[in-house]
């Protein structure tokens, strides 16, 4: 892991961690920091996912009584035979969350002593343990890479597996560290390489 790699796991630990998780249907991601070790590159990945799946699953706001619907989207729970409403803060988030996603990056540099560039698109499945602040992941890609070089342009499959941590702030807000390991399928045998990402995601939840 070279120096810049390093400066950044810093920079990302010690971002604040002050709020929980919430309940989310989509998100989307921003990394703007990014390092693909097939020699030196420096990009970026943009992203998108969409949850498929969640445990415990959603409270159901239809055929509740009014009483028991809150303000805002999953805002639903009524405890006690009287029907008390129950506050959202006092329900955990999800404790899994399966999520269909995509991946496009972008990185440049030098590889073998010539100028290189290199162009991702992705998709897969991601695994999410959810417990407020903290919420660590795993994930699956499969998807294909466009190389340019020494005018020579090459496109091959891509497969890929990561994992990474998400740390929530300001609840819809969540700063991202995660690191992929990719193999490249090509006509010469194909290549792996890893990639090293920091960024920052946007939740969205659902309407009732």
């Amino acid at each position: 892991m070279g120096a810049r790699t390093r400066y950044l796991v810093v920079v990302f630990l010690l971002l604040p961690a002050t709020a929980r998780a919430d309940r989310h249907k989509w998100d989307m991601v921003i990394a703007p920091v990014s390092n693909a070790k097939r020699s030196d590159l420096w990009g970026g990945n943009l992203g998108g996912a969409m949850t498929v799946w969640a445990y415990p699953p959603d409270p159901k706001c239809k055929g509740l009584p009014k009483a028991c619907v809150g303000p805002r989207p999953y805002d639903c729970a009524c405890i006690g035979s009287g029907l008390t409403y129950e506050l959202p803060d006092k329900r955990a988030p999800h404790k899994w969350v399966l999520a269909l996603l995509g991946d496009l990056g972008h990185h440049w540099g030098d590889h073998e002593g010539a100028k290189f560039t290199q162009t991702s698109v992705a998709g897969g499945l991601r695994l999410t343990f959810g417990r407020y602040w903290g919420e660590p992941f795993v994930h699956a890609l499969g998807g294909a890479l466009q190389s340019h070089t020494a005018g020579v342009i090459d496109t091959n499959g891509l497969l890929g597996a990561g994992a990474g941590f998400d740390v929530v702030f300001r609840d819809k807000f969540v700063a991202r560290f995660q690191v992929d390991y990719f193999k490249v399928f090509s006509a010469g045998g194909g290549d792996t390489y890893p990639r090293i990402s920091l960024g920052f995601v946007y939740r969205l939840e659902p309407p009732h």
